[in-house]
Order: C-alpha cells, then structure tokens, then sequence
C-alpha cells in the first residue's frame, strides 16, 4: 500500500520541497504519492509544472486535484465559467491541449470531482450526466485516465456518478471519521467499505483523504486505520492511504474537521511512525 500525503499544512492545498521533506522527516517514511490542487480561479487551467516538477524531484507521483470553480474554494453556489457543460462543448479544448502537452510523459495522476457526490463544491451543481461527459471528456483530450473521488459520507450516491472503468484509473474516497464522536477512519470505511467497493470491480481503490478528528483519541486517530488497513484482506483492494495534513486554520471553513497533521501530539507521531514503518506501506509508486 503506498504511503502518500497533501502535505501543506497552511491549508492552501499546494505543495513545496520543503513541506515534502519536512513530511518524509516526521514520518519516518518517504512519499509514494504527493496530493495537492490545481485551482482553475487562480491558474487559468494552465499545468502546474513547478509543482509537479518538485514532487517527482523527491522521488514521489503528483496526485492533481483540477478544481473547475471560479472561487478558489469551490464553493461559489454555481457551476460558473469552468462549468461541466462548458468544457462537453469545447469552451476549453486550447487550454485543456496545451495542458496536455506540458504534461508530456510526465508520471502524473489527474483527478477531477473531488468528493463529486456531496453537495459542497460546485461541480456537483449540474449532475451525474454532464459530469461523467466532462469526466471522459477530460480524460480523452488529456490522453490519460483519471482519478473518480467521492466522500465517505455518501457512497451509496456514488455509483451514479461513476463515469467508467475505461477512464479511471483509481477510484478513491475521503474517510476522515466521525468528528467529536471518537470514531475514526476506520470505523466509517466499515459501514460504507461495500458500497464504495462495489463503485467498480476491478479498478484499484485508495484512501485519497483521512486526519485525526481528535487528537486526544491515538487508537482511533492513527493506530486503527494504519493496522486495521494493513492487516485486514478485505481491505485488499485498497493501494494508497493518503494523508490530509492541514492544521486547524482560525476562520478557515472547516476549522471543525480537526488538526490533520500527524504531529500533533508526540503520542499521535509515536504512532503515525511506528505504523507507517511497517514494510506495507511503500514509498514506491505500485498503480
């Protein structure tokens, strides 16, 4: 299973040589993957080379986020100018080309809709149908397959949203717990691992997001997810578990979600590294 992580904890969701080596350092293990978004507001659809550049430069795959939103947060209330049905009618083939090109060959995975079947982005505004068109779109002018993502809250909606096997290739989820409840990642993955499961039979299936919803809590936090996910066959199909490392940010709009970074308590690190040391968990890129 690979070891991966969104390792900018400031919370803009970017990515730095010096955040990636601080990660590897407390962890105790290099990153196989390095997650981090691309905001349309604010790139103009446009590859984010430096970024990527720095992840393979640390010997790790970029995992991109395309956020099609005119708000850098996603969350303006409307599908606006990046919109599904803008990019099915060709509105931004150049950009998606050129896009394509500086990419090259270039070991990169695309992901587009982030958590498509909730309700709190924008590009879940216009629906399964324009989605999946936008989706194999996508992935046809870009020449690859992509990244299906959906939250954990909500499986049992993803299936409708599910744009193929013949363009995905990896189908992942956000299981970050039950907040305030003392239930971790683990313990939501149990009631909706069937449903996520059976999105697709033969596709590979990743933990894209998980963090600690309470930092007092380490059996629930850290030691459940790492051990249940490494010693439990159901959970087989699963090949990456990727850590969503953001601080609490004060005035942030998800302040509630908790401190997702792995040191913030000793005992929480003692933990992360002791279980992420474990030989299933791999730096190397295995898809």
């Amino acid at each position: 299973m690979m070891h991966g992580a969104m390792v900018d904890e400031a919370g803009k969701e970017s990515v730095s040589d010096v955040q990636i080596k601080s990660f590897n350092t407390k962890s105790g293990k290099n990153l196989a993957t390095v997650y981090f978004t691309d905001k349309w507001a604010e790139s103009k659809i446009k590859a984010p080379l430096d970024k990527i550049d720095i992840v393979i430069a640390n010997g790790a795959v970029p995992i991109i986020r395309l956020q099609n939103s005119d708000d850098p947060d996603g969350g303006s209330g409307k599908a606006g100018k990046y919109s599904h049905q803008n990019i099915i009618d060709g509105k931004w083939d150049k950009e998606l080309k050129q896009y394509a090109v500086d990419l090259g060959n270039r070991n990169v995975l695309i992901e587009y809709g982030t958590e498509i079947n909730g309700d709190w982005f924008d590009w879940s505004l216009e629906g399964p149908e324009k989605f999946k068109k936008a989706f194999r779109y996508i992935s046809k002018i870009l020449n690859r397959k992509l990244v299906f993502h959906v939250d954990a809250t909500d499986n049992n909606k993803s299936p409708k949203w599910y744009p193929g096997d013949d363009v995905c290739c990896l189908v992942g989820t956000s299981c970050y717990g039950g907040y305030g409840s003392g239930r971790g990642c683990v313990t939501t993955l149990a009631k909706i691992y069937k449903d996520f499961a059976s999105i697709s039979e033969t596709i590979p299936l990743a933990i894209l997001e998980w963090g600690a919803p309470e930092a007092k809590n380490i059996k629930f936090n850290v030691q459940d997810t790492i051990d249940t996910l490494r010693d439990m066959p159901q959970y087989d199909r699963i090949v990456l578990l990727q850590r969503w490392a953001e601080k609490i940010i004060p005035g942030h709009s998800e302040d509630e979600i908790g401190d997702g970074r792995i040191d913030v308590t000793p005992e929480m690190l003692k933990a992360y590294r002791e279980g992420i040391a474990n030989p299933v968990y791999t730096s190397k890129f295995i898809l």
